[in-house]
């Protein structure tokens, strides 16, 4: 007798019960939804990187660390190098000019975002903010809300396509951005948060960053730092630590703690100072900038973490 297998999905619709059809009955993987392709069809080609070795065009990565530690100015610095072609710290290799758009919900643009991306040196007229979603609710009024990634992808993608050169996009903090209908401790909600975001970034070629915070778990390993499921971490291309310095408290250091498609060795890994800075146009506007140290640094983001930890666990001993 003819071995049988489960009737395709298509087909067994409806049914509760098992139903099976003849090994040869010539139903197909293509007529019952596979999509495959054999390597040999497949065309390669070279990672596209904004940032040589660490920020890729095209994909997702993560920006991590505790709350004032110049996450935020960082990321100014980076919008900074983008939108004028400029130089990325310590290597020199210039930057592809492009836009930046940026969903910031702790930051004010008039006193505290704008400023931040003058002070960088930014191409203001290539940064664009996004501040909000208008819709409408249930009884067709006009309402405004903040941006969820577990809707409103779908709108990023149509607002990058119109400025048209995004290079970079940032979202500060990430969760943030999560929405109340989903959960960012749950994996399967992160994961399907993630995944119109990587085709967000991949269909319009830009880098994505999301900036998140850490958890309070000292002594896990590094990637395991940031708040929320580990699923965040897993999906970015690379993440980056932001660790400071357990001596001089205004130095920070910029590590690589995982990096999918290009180097993630020690020598990768940067450190910069933040410095006060009142604008030369408006000197009574008064904020900050990260300034890049000139030489990488050559601890791993695991040792940083660890000697920080027991800097602050001798500070809080000595204050008890």
């Amino acid at each position: 007798s003819a071995r049988t297998q489960p009737r395709p999905v298509s087909q067994a619709l409806g049914h509760s019960k098992s139903i099976s059809y003849p090994a040869n009955a010539g139903v197909s993987a293509e007529s019952v939804g596979v999509v495959s392709v054999r390597a040999s069809e497949v065309t390669m080609r070279p990672v596209n990187w904004l940032w040589k070795g660490k920020l890729a065009c095209g994909k997702i990565s993560m920006i991590q660390g505790d709350p004032g530690l110049g996450k935020s100015m960082l990321t100014a610095s980076l919008a900074a190098i983008v939108t004028t072609g400029g130089m990325w710290p310590v290597t020199r290799d210039r930057s592809p000019v492009g836009s930046v758009l940026i969903l910031s919900a702790e930051d004010d643009p008039e006193d505290t975002l704008v400023p931040r991306l003058d002070a960088a040196g930014a191409d203001l007229s290539r940064v664009h903010i996004m501040q909000a979603i208008k819709t409408v609710n249930e009884r067709d009024e006009a309402v405004t809300r903040g941006f969820d990634l577990s809707q409103d992808v779908s709108r990023l993608i149509i607002k990058m396509r119109e400025i048209g050169d995004v290079r970079l996009v940032s979202l500060d903090p990430v969760l943030a951005f999560v929405g109340q209908t989903k959960d960012s401790h749950k994996t399967s909600d992160v994961r399907g948060i993630l995944a119109p975001l990587s085709v967000a970034a991949y269909e319009c070629g830009a880098s994505i960053v999301l900036v998140n915070h850490l958890n309070k778990s000292t002594g896990q390993s590094a990637i395991n730092r940031g708040q929320g499921s580990n699923a965040w971490a897993a999906a970015a291309r690379a993440v980056f630590s932001v660790i400071s310095d357990k001596e001089d408290e205004r130095k920070r250091y910029f590590a690589t703690t995982k990096n999918n498609l290009g180097a993630d060795g020690a020598d990768t890994n940067l450190s910069y100072r933040i410095e006060t800075y009142a604008l030369d146009h408006n000197p009574d506007i008064v904020t900050a900038r990260i300034m890049w140290d000139a030489a990488p640094v050559t601890q791993t983001a695991s040792e940083l973490f660890a000697q920080n930890d027991v800097g602050n666990v001798e500070k809080n001993d000595m204050t008890e």
